[in-house]
């Protein structure tokens, strides 16, 4: 059987089923053998398998049962131990790893190991015998006894490695942190400038005819610095009467059932989009920004699992930059939604940062960018930027932080008057780079602003669960929280005093009533049109749309059921 990388040979035992699928207790008869870049690890009691308790003498072994799931095999042992065989990719080449979980009573395991006749002995690696397999060197780590060949596992240690040894190439990832990304302090100032520029120029373009984006992000900002009334006040009549509008303003400005329309569209084809690409094992996939977190706040279980099981047949030496940084963001946000479960993408993180690493270059001016081609991409610069930020901030990785920030950093140096970026830049090998350099398509400042600042702040949707069977995500352009009280949801929302709010909350289910202000609210249909709270829920679409005034800086709506 081929498992990976892995070659598995055995026998079932009698009235097993050859052709079926490899299931958790699966019997075998006899020995097993794991055959692996040149060296076989032989599961037999003949010859050598043995466990020991306590002080006694080993007592030989045999392989019990087995199951395996693409890259990984898990055996048990006559005596109840758990032997683990799996293969990750580590500063780009394929790495076996095998760990014993060990019964009560049991203290130690031998495993038997022979070189296949394809490989020869090498010269000692950094003190450790070696394999030459089709001339690269192969290295088995653990506690070894190489004179009975044999791997001794142990409470204290309980795994060993066997690869391919892959000498240091020098990447030095501090040479790749500039000086005004090293502290984040100096990289919040640089940041904070850029905004500033960018504020000035909504502020500017509002005597126009903005766009819907330049719209939303210049009330956001405006909003975090304590300005929501003068910036709303100042969106042009033109833009408010528009037909281009769509969800992403109607926190703001209200006409809910156009922003419904266009929130439900948006999201059935990003949903079946996704789908197709999940069933037909599309690896283009894994480009897919924010993938994780995207199909956790809509609940869906299903495609989650499915993209979990296509994640672990991945071939990592096939993986491409824009797979690289989608991988760091998805491993995150899995260890986020999932912190008790085996993370899919986490024997993916080393390669996606050895991928990145082969693109960095250093300009002679200090700016750090990732190439490829001699061509430098802002907006792919900028979300690896952030990934590599929020992939190591709870690690103790701090370089690949500081070369995200360095990203970020360089990035915005190429910022125009406007706060525009050039969207590609060429950037030969030793060479300064220009702002001219650009091929004169631009990246808006609305799109950047999305990189560099907390999701928090622009209009989102909010995830909430509430208990097993309940679940709601909210668009929303304020602090929110919701919980569940007795038999209603009640639903807490943030925003200055006499503004209005406006919020689509899916996935509500059909209910009794809802309560604004603490009183029971019928719905109304227009209720957009007078100069009051109010609500209407669409059933096909299990979303309630509601518009809030703010009498109190916090208000309450409760779903009562």
């Amino acid at each position: 059987m081929t498992i990976g990388s892995l070659t598995i040979s055995g026998k079932y035992a009698k009235g097993g089923d050859a052709k079926a699928p490899a299931k958790a207790g699966r019997k075998l008869v006899g020995p097993l053998a794991i055959f692996f870049n040149g060296m076989e690890f032989r599961l037999a009691g003949n010859e050598g398998l043995a466990s020991t308790q306590g002080n006694n003498a080993p007592r030989p072994l045999a392989p019990a049962s087995f199951e395996s799931e693409n890259n990984a095999v898990r055996i048990v042992l006559e005596d109840g131990t758990q032997l683990s065989f799996t293969t990750e990719f580590v500063d780009g080449a394929e790495l076996l790893q095998a760990r014993a979980i060990f019964p009560k009573g049991v203290t130690e395991l031998r495993i038997p190991f022979r070189p296949l006749r394809s490989a020869r002995a090498g010269e000692a690696v950094e003190g450790k015998p070696s394999l030459i397999v089709a001339g690269d060197s192969f290295v088995l780590s653990g506690k070894i006894d190489n004179d009975k060949r044999v791997i001794i596992l142990n409470s204290a240690l309980p795994s060993f490695a066997y690869g391919k040894f892959v000498p240091k190439k020098g990447f030095d990832p501090a040479a790749f942190s500039i000086a005004a990304a090293s502290d984040p302090a100096s990289y919040n100032r640089i940041v904070q400038q850029w905004t500033d520029t960018a504020l000035v120029d909504w502020e500017r373009s509002m005597a126009g005819t903005p766009e819907e984006e330049s719209v939303v992000t210049y009330i956001a900002e405006s909003s975090r610095r304590g300005n929501y009334r003068g910036a709303v006040a100042g969106v042009p009549k033109a833009f408010l009467d528009g037909n281009e509008r769509t969800y992403r303003s109607a926190v703001y400005f209200g006409r809910l059932d156009q922003g419904l329309r266009t929130y439900a569209a948006a999201e059935r084809d990003t949903l079946g989009r996704l789908s197709r690409m999940v069933n037909e094992r599309d690896p283009a996939l894994f480009v897919e920004p924010d993938l994780i977190s995207y199909l956790d706040i809509r609940g869906n279980r299903t495609l989650l699992d499915a993209i979990a099981a296509f994640t672990l047949t991945f071939d990592p030496t096939a993986m491409t930059p824009g797979q690289a940084v989608g991988f760091l963001e998805y491993s995150k946000d899995w260890k986020r939604i999932r912190p008790n479960q085996e993370n899919p993408f986490g024997r993916l993180e080393d390669q996606s940062l050895f991928v990145l690493s082969g693109l960095l270059r250093k300009t002679p001016d200090d700016q750090v960018f990732l190439v490829e081609n001699d061509t430098a991409d802002s907006a792919f610069n900028l979300r690896a930027g952030r990934a590599l930020i929020k992939s190591t901030e709870d690690s103790k990785n701090k370089a690949w932080e500081n070369i995200g920030r360095s990203l970020m950093v360089s990035a915005l140096s190429l910022a125009d008057t406007g706060a525009t970026l050039p969207s590609r830049i060429s950037i030969a090998a030793g060479a300064a780079v220009s702002p001219a350099q650009a091929d004169g398509q631009r990246v808006s400042a609305s799109r950047v602003y999305r990189f560099l600042h907390a999701e928090n702040i622009l209009p989102r949707t909010v995830p909430f669960t509430l208990d097993a069977a309940t679940s709601i995500w909210v668009w929303t352009g304020a602090p929110i929280r919701a919980a569940r009280d007795g038999n209603a949801i009640d639903i807490a929302t943030d925003f200055p005093v006499g503004t209005t709010h406006y919020l689509l909350v899916r996935g509500v289910k059909p209910f009794v009533k809802i309560q604004l202000y603490g009183i029971d609210f019928r719905t109304d249909p227009r209720f957009e049109r007078y100069d009051s709270s109010g609500w209407a829920y669409s059933q096909s679409e299990q979303t309630l749309m509601l518009k809030i005034k703010h009498r109190t800086p916090t208000e309450h709506i409760r779903i009562v059921y």
